[in-house]
């Protein structure tokens, strides 16, 4: 077949809307999403040793099973379907491994099934696989689940098989953000899959292979799915099957980085517009299992029964006595409130003795041992707190607790002794939860060598190099009630990378993290009708944080700038003279400084809440209430992802800096160090006061230093308002309006 083009026709712009491709992709890709989702549920399937078993069951039973009934529709079980998908997606190869295991091509219509032929085509399957496995059992997808024979199975198929199921990991998740199933968005993807077709036709000698691109990569993916469809729609249109591109060239990265760059030129020189595409480029890798988990529910009090009390003596004659009393003491000490008192060893009650336990209201179990001996007595004080246990419950739990009471320097009486409590934890609850937020400084500090051990998992913009490898960081402590340290949180900003970034760690381990994406991620608004996903429009002002755990992608922050008004000096008039008649003064109008609008988009339920604000500085959003003049974070009692929404707290935070117009400082002549007083909060800078500065209070501007005067001044009349907050900070001043 000619593959040059010789018609006017083909030659123009437009000649890609005449391909014509025999799968209704839009419908099938939805499909695929779907498929996708179930995969990326079970991790082990992209790694040994379930990868390798589910490429033994591949070809040793579904392949010969599915060459028996070709007049079926055959549903695998997920491993088999894993590795299938996988094979079908090097269309070449898939045809010529076929013919070789089964003498046919194997096709596949389970895209453009719906739900109930779906339902009947699995029970058809796993009737003919219970007459054809030979006992093998149909789902076996568990981490255990090798049978026999993985370990020694060669795989006969052509391509490594092992290596594509690794590299698809990669890109599932590159097409896991919700604006992936908008039918507008796949429709523009479709129409740049068939300009893409049309290019590589107009070009054949040119390895067109774009990297780094998703939208229409996940249409191209979904046409391969279709292997019979496929052969016949890219034969009609290259002479040939069309690959996909990937080799087992050991030198395929460089040769992809080169044929990348020259499809985005071509695309350019024909097309008249960018290769780029808001919302279908490269993510990242997935972060999946490179966090830690902590429980989801951080407990606040429990009701305790104690069983059994015993006193473990180091060394007893039989002439002394022991008087063993158990009290709970309030954190505020003013009252104790005695639960048990035994004397000898051990303490036996048909009763048991039950309290209820609160992080918040109580401080510790106090042991009081009083010991006779030869008409002496001695007594010693011993504390245990049951804080750090009962963070760490979430369900009911017996519990044998080995106390050993610390030596006494004076009385001696409990050396070497210990306290064994029988208990049992009821069902833990949470209430309130109530953190406390200490800021700390900025310090400038160099990007290692090895930059993961600063950032950890957050995706660069691009590698630190000398010129770019300064970045700022501050560690933030936040202790709850009891004035416990509960979470470290580390921001990092560089402004050479253009990028900022949140780290949440619980008992030194990161839990979560927040990074900035842009719209490489996120489609603009004007490409879909949709608004029920994140968009961003950057040249509103926009701005977005991405928020991940230990699963993946939790969250995504938007925030923009609203109300922001520039204030109208007051214009003087001129009193009447004799050749001019009197100019009335004309009042100045007040400006506003605005204030940030967020929407943040949950990523797992895909529901999405604004935030609220109850006060100028206090703030509403899902599961938590943030009050930044006090550099205070309350977890409500629904909360359950406790480490995410503690950085989705701080990401809020964050965004009152990336979002504030740049008119707010530059024009104002505001000497404002980056933030207002809600982004102090988040530790940009440390608050140490908070006051209320009246323009005609002379006793308060005495106080300031003069160059603070001016900025004072600067600000009352730049916002036309009788007062303004000053914050003192850890490095600067901040004067919101």
């Amino acid at each position: 077949m000619d593959t040059n083009l010789s018609s006017n026709q083909e030659n123009s712009i437009d000649d890609w809307k005449h391909l014509e491709i025999s799968v209704n992709l839009i419908e099938a890709a939805l499909r695929h999403l779907y498929f996708l989702q179930q995969f990326d549920q079970h991790p082990d399937l992209y790694s040994a040793p379930v990868a390798m078993e589910a490429i033994r069951r591949y070809e040793t039973i579904w392949l010969p099973l599915a060459a028996t009934h070709p007049n079926d529709n055959l549903v695998p079980p997920l491993d088999i379907h894993w590795a299938w998908h996988c094979h079908m997606l090097s269309p070449s190869y898939y045809g010529d491994d076929c013919l070789t295991l089964v003498g046919k091509v194997i096709d596949n219509n389970l895209l453009s099934l719906d739900e109930q032929e779906y339902k009947r085509a699995l029970e058809v399957t796993k009737h003919h696989w219970a007459n054809f496995a030979n006992g093998e059992p149909f789902h076996v997808l568990s981490p255990e689940c090798p049978s026999s024979g993985s370990d020694r199975y060669t795989s006969r198929c052509s391509r490594n098989l092992m290596a594509v199921m690794r590299r698809q990991r990669l890109f599932n998740y590159q097409v896991t953000l919700p604006h992936y199933m908008d039918p507008e968005i796949l429709a523009k993807a479709l129409n740049r899959y068939k300009k893409y077709l049309a290019l590589k036709r107009r070009y054949p000698e040119e390895p067109l292979v774009p990297i780094l691109v998703y939208d229409f990569d996940l249409l191209w993916h979904t046409h391969q799915l279709y292997p019979i469809l496929y052969r016949k729609d890219t034969t009609k249109i290259f002479g040939c099957v069309l690959s996909h591109g990937y080799s087992n060239d050991p030198d395929e990265n460089a040769k992809l980085n080169t044929s990348d760059i020259r499809t985005r030129e071509l695309w350019k020189q024909s097309y008249f517009e960018d290769f780029f595409t808001s919302g279908g480029m490269f993510r990242s890798e997935p972060i999946q299992g490179r966090l830690h988990t902590m429980p989801n529910l951080l407990a606040e009090r429990s009701t305790i029964i104690v069983h059994g009390v015993r006193l473990c003596l180091a060394a007893h004659d039989g002439k002394q006595s022991q008087i063993l009393k158990l009290s709970l003491i309030s954190r505020n000490g003013s009252s104790a409130r005695k639960l048990l008192k035994f004397k000898g060893t051990e303490w036996k009650s048909k009763t048991p003795c039950i309290f209820e336990y609160n992080v918040v209201r109580h401080a510790f179990l106090q042991f009081d041992l009083t010991e006779k001996k030869d008409n002496k007595q001695s007594c010693s004080t011993h504390h245990y707190s049951l804080a750090e246990i009962l963070n760490t419950l979430t369900a009911e739990q017996n519990m044998q607790l080995n106390i050993p009471l610390q030596k006494h320097e004076q009385l001696r009486p409990s050396a070497g002794c210990s306290v064994a409590l029988c208990l049992k934890f009821g069902q833990p609850t949470s209430g309130i939860y109530r953190l406390s937020l200490l800021p700390s400084p900025f310090q400038s500090v160099k990007t290692p060598d090895n930059a993961e051990d600063l950032w950890g998992p957050i995706p660069l913009p691009m590698k630190p190099t000398d010129d770019s490898g300064t970045c700022s960081v501050a560690l933030h402590r936040i202790f709850n009630e009891a004035q416990q340290l509960r979470f470290i949180v580390k921001v990092i900003h560089s402004k050479p990378l253009m990028t900022s970034a949140l780290q949440v760690f619980h008992q030194e381990q990161m839990i979560a993290i927040a990074h900035m994406i842009g719209n490489d991620q996120l489609p603009q608004p004007a490409m879909s009708q949709e608004n029920k996903y994140p968009t961003l429009d950057y040249s509103e002002g926009e701005r977005a944080l991405l928020i991940k755990d230990n699963i993946g992608d939790w969250a995504i922050v938007v925030g923009k700038w609203i109300g922001f008004e520039k204030a109208v000096p007051e214009a003087p008039g001129i009193p009447q003279s004799m050749v001019s008649n009197a100019v009335p003064t004309v009042p100045g109008v007040p400006g506003s400084p605005g204030k940030l609008s967020a929407s943040v988009y949950y990523l797992r339920d895909t529901s999405a809440n604004k935030i609220y604000y109850r006060s100028e500085f206090a703030y509403e959003v899902g599961d938590i209430q943030v009050d930044a003049a006090q550099s205070k974070i309350t977890l409500l009692p629904k909360c359950s992802a406790i480490g995410q929404n503690i950085c989705l707290a701080m990401s809020v935070g964050l965004l009152h800096d990336l979002c504030q117009p740049n008119d707010m400082l530059s024009s104002s002549g505001l000497t404002m160090n980056w933030t207002i007083l809600i982004l102090i909060f988040v530790g940009l800078f440390g608050v140490t006061t908070c006051m209320k500065i009246e323009r005609n209070a002379k006793h308060q501007m005495r106080d300031l230093d003069e160059e603070t005067q001016k900025v004072v001044r600067s600000a009352l009349d730049y916002y036309s308002v009788d007062c303004i907050y000053e914050c003192t900070v850890l490095g600067g001043r901040s004067f919101p309006g």
